[in-house]
């Protein structure tokens, strides 16, 4: 096997002008499949680092029959009928995500954290490194306080002292003592970096029927996802009938972890594995097509070798030897360029993407590489071996013309069907490219309905446990607001409970006066922020009627609301809302009716590509909050005031941490972060999918008229004039790019097809993106052909008609005439 292998790097060493444009191709494709798999595999395919995660799952509640909204998270009701009842499930354990503002060790920083169940750890397997997990008396009305800490936040804040066992911390106001450390990458959710006891049974009992749980399981050995569903259906129907008012309409949908962390980026991540595959093709086929050309101009060679001995199955395995020789070559190429884009790639992710921080080249990375690349010399090593090994090998010998083109003829229609293959797949990847593109420029262009130029927000989490009262809470934002508004540079300062394209909206449900709905589950829901007068300002969202908030709508005036122009064309139609009432909650409730004052603008609070919901803005004043998302309007650069800010902060309360400071505008950027990430990547794809196909194009085209050198001087003998001559070539090479435009577009079609279900928004094959991919490669195509025409014009018709002139290429001589005379 080893002369197999030593003989033809011999021979690639002789031949560069194949060897470099193959190398370069394949590597770029071997590069770009090795960085989209490293994502694809860091994202969706690594274990998770919960023993047995394939077992845990995620369990919601839905609305039946509803379209929109949702899933839910789940009521304690819900989730205690669900203990007592289910039996697919060795535990069932709840999960409150939460912010927490860490004192007593340092300066004051606020941690993403989450309130849970004792049996939570056990639940998902996680063994805590240092200490232990929760007591199930800790998880109950009165019971200690505790905390178990990520070992990332050990590390951070600690140092990773062993003795941080039994020390005490502030966590919003409320002493707690550390009793655990977890492993190193084992969080929930994912954002979490400490854990307290929810002592859920403790829980006021309007909470009850409050969504607010996650639920997290783990199935039993031998139970299937579908079988737990089964099961859950029945249990819902079951509680339905006990519990009417809290659970009536209601279902439970079980998803698995692995699911729920990559579910929304699985269209991204299938998109790109299609590009990547289609990038790998049309490389393989250029590099078939190289390694074709070079077999045909070595048939004399594999003739001679034939006449001396050389069976037909060495010689086929010295052809594919070449081809697999080349694709190894092309692997460690590939490897060193992954290696320097991956960071690039990943620059360029949506931040939300999970375990992004472990992307890289590792063994399974490699060991895809190594399958990728013998696979890839395998398939464009097959063409070449067994077109240079079929037919009469003694004929090659003979000095006979008729038979030279019989020859030349053959391979002409072999690489021209190879040229048309490598066009049409190229014209695949580019149009579905476009088609990504062009989404995401047109959600560039959907209007947010506010000004995100020269704001800074950011975050404070006034929990309970600091501020136990409104007015405590009330008191904080009007001093805050006040101090905020003196910083040089700042011209308006508010706050809201929520900010547009925020995480986690407050579907509020609210009632309107004189529709009472049927059922509970008529009522309806819409996005609910309490903000500060002159918060709809600093956003710039527009006033259409009536009035904003102002500082009379304090807590003792008569409740007031200010409604969106879809909560308006909703529930008034034809009609102005000014005046007319509404109410948090049910119909029923004893929640105060508030009269609309204001209409203002639709604001884009979730999805880009959904349609905008209802909204409504209420006074801070009067409506319970704990968080708050602080908007400064300012004159200039906004994160110049940001030191400012949290000194302002700081002077009113110095446990209180300023946390997610950013801009406006970069939140409005991260919040299409995964269609930029998309399109880019499908851009650079395509950009080398049409690389590979002007090569490929060039190379046929080169090398047939490189064959043909005695036709195109027979032809000059008769009197073809040299732009005849171009026009052959270009007229040959057209041809075969407008047949592959055609199989190209017809299979684009067909993708695409496949590519809407699993990618919202991308849009249909349209004749901008057939006009604007065919005049690519009409004009690569035409680039591609025009050296090799101008060359075959310059041919003397006498030297090319000489016996044994194989080929011609320029090369300025004394009398100035630009000839090559290559003989074989």
């Amino acid at each position: 096997m080893y002369p197999d292998l030593r003989s033809p790097l011999r021979q690639l060493l002789r031949a560069p002008r194949v060897v470099v444009p193959v190398l370069v191709s394949m590597a770029l494709a071997i590069g770009a499949s090795v960085a989209v798999f490293s994502v694809i595999y860091g994202v969706s395919l690594r274990p998770l680092p919960f023993p047995g995660h394939e077992r845990l799952v995620m369990l919601w509640e839905s609305q039946e029959g509803a379209t929109e909204g949702g899933p839910f998270f789940a009521t304690p009701v819900s989730l205690q009928g669900w203990q007592e009842q289910s039996r697919s499930f060795t535990g069932i354990a709840a999960v409150e995500p939460g912010n927490y503002s860490l004192s007593g060790v340092g300066e004051a920083e606020r941690y993403s954290g989450a309130a849970v169940s004792a049996n939570v750890f056990g639940v998902l397997g996680a063994t805590p490194v240092l200490g232990r997990g929760f007591l199930p008396q800790e998880d109950a009305p009165g019971g200690e306080r505790v905390v178990v800490l990520s070992h990332g936040l050990w590390q951070r804040r600690f140092g990773g002292d062993p003795g941080v066992l039994g020390r005490a911390v502030t966590l919003n106001g409320a002493p707690h003592t550390v009793v655990g450390v977890l492993p190193r990458d084992l969080r929930f959710p994912r954002e979490a970096e400490l854990w307290v006891p929810l002592a859920l049974s403790g829980h006021d009992t309007e909470r009850r029927t409050k969504h607010y749980l996650m639920a997290v399981a783990r199935l039993k050995p031998g139970v299937s996802v579908e079988r737990a569903e089964a099961e859950m259906a029945a249990v819902a129907a079951s509680l339905a009938r006990t519990n009417p008012a809290s659970n009536g309409g209601w279902r439970v949908d079980v998803v698995t972890l692995r699911e729920q962390f990559v579910g929304d980026l699985r269209p991204s991540l299938s998109l790109l594995a299609l590009a990547v595959a289609l990038v790998l093709l049309i490389a393989c086929v250029n590099a078939a097509n190289l390694l074709l050309s070079r077999a045909i101009e070595r048939s004399r060679e594999m003739a001679v070798r034939s006449a001396l001995g050389a069976t037909r199955g060495r010689l086929a395995r010295q052809l594919l030897g070449e081809g697999v020789v080349l694709a190894l070559a092309s692997g460690v190429l590939g490897v060193a360029l992954a290696r320097i884009g991956l960071p690039l790639l990943v620059a360029l992710s949506p931040v939300e993407l999970p375990a992004f921080r472990e992307i890289g080249v590792d063994g399974t990375v490699l060991a895809f590489t190594l399958a990728v690349t013998l696979a890839c010399g395998v398939v464009f090593g097959v063409v070449p071996a067994v077109r240079g090994t079929s037919g009469n090998l003694v004929s090659p010998l003979k000095e006979d013309g008729g038979t030279q083109a019989s020859t030349g003829r053959k391979g002409r229609h072999l690489q021209g069907a190879l040229v048309v293959s490598e066009v049409a797949l190229a014209v695949v990847l580019v149009i579905n490219a476009t088609l990504a593109v062009q989404a995401f420029e047109r959600l560039q262009q959907v209007d947010f309905g506010f000004r995100s130029d020269d704001r800074l927000i950011f975050d404070v989490s006034l929990s309970e446990g600091m501020y136990p009262e409104e007015h405590q809470r009330n008191q904080f934002v009007q001093r805050a607001l006040e101090s905020l508004g003196e910083i040089p540079g700042v011209s308006r300062a508010a706050a809201s409970s929520y900010l547009p394209l925020g995480e986690n909206p407050t579907a509020s449900a609210f009632s309107v006066e004189g529709r009472s709905p049927a059922s509970e589950q008529d009522v309806t829901r819409a996005i609910l922020h309490r903000v500060s007068p002159g918060f709809l300002e600093a956003m710039g969202i527009p006033l259409l009627e009536g009035r904003t908030l102002s500082a009379a709508d304090h807590a003792d005036a008569p409740g007031v609301a200010v409604v969106s122009e879809a909560f308006a064309r909703q529930y008034w139609p034809g009609t102005s809302p000014i005046g007319k009432r509404v109410k948090r909650g049910a119909y029923d409730s004893d929640k105060p009716w508030l009269t609309v004052v204001g209409v203002v603008g639709n604001v884009r609070d979730s999805e880009l590509a959904s349609e905008v919901g209802p909204a409504w803005y209420l006074p801070y004043t009067q409506h319970k909050f704990t968080d708050m998302t602080f908007v400064l309007e300012t004159r200039g650069d906004p994160t110049e005031v940001l030191s400012p800010v949290r000194r302002a902060i700081a002077a009113i309360d110095p446990a209180l941490p300023v946390y997610n400071a950013s801009t406006l505008r970069e939140r409005v950027a991260s919040f299409s972060a995964r269609e930029r990430f998309t399109s880019v990547a499908m851009g650079i794809l395509a950009l080398i999918g049409v690389v590979l196909g002007a090569v490929g194009v060039y190379s046929v085209v080169a090398y047939s008229i490189a064959r043909r050198t005695q036709e195109i001087g027979i032809r000059s003998a008769v009197g073809a004039r040299q732009g005849q001559i171009v026009g052959l070539v270009l007229g040959w090479t057209l041809r075969l790019t407008l047949a592959g435009l055609i199989v190209g577009v017809i299979g684009a079609m067909a993708v695409n097809r496949l590519l809407e279900s699993v990618m919202v928004g991308l849009g249909r094959v349209n004749l901008a993106s057939v006009v604007a991919t065919s005049a690519i490669f009409l004009l690569v195509s035409l680039a591609a052909g025009l050296v090799p025409a101008l060359r075959a014009s310059r041919v003397d018709p006498i030297v090319a008609l000489r016996p044994g002139v194989r080929s011609v290429r320029p090369a300025r001589t004394p009398a100035g005439r630009d000839v090559h005379l290559s003989r074989r």
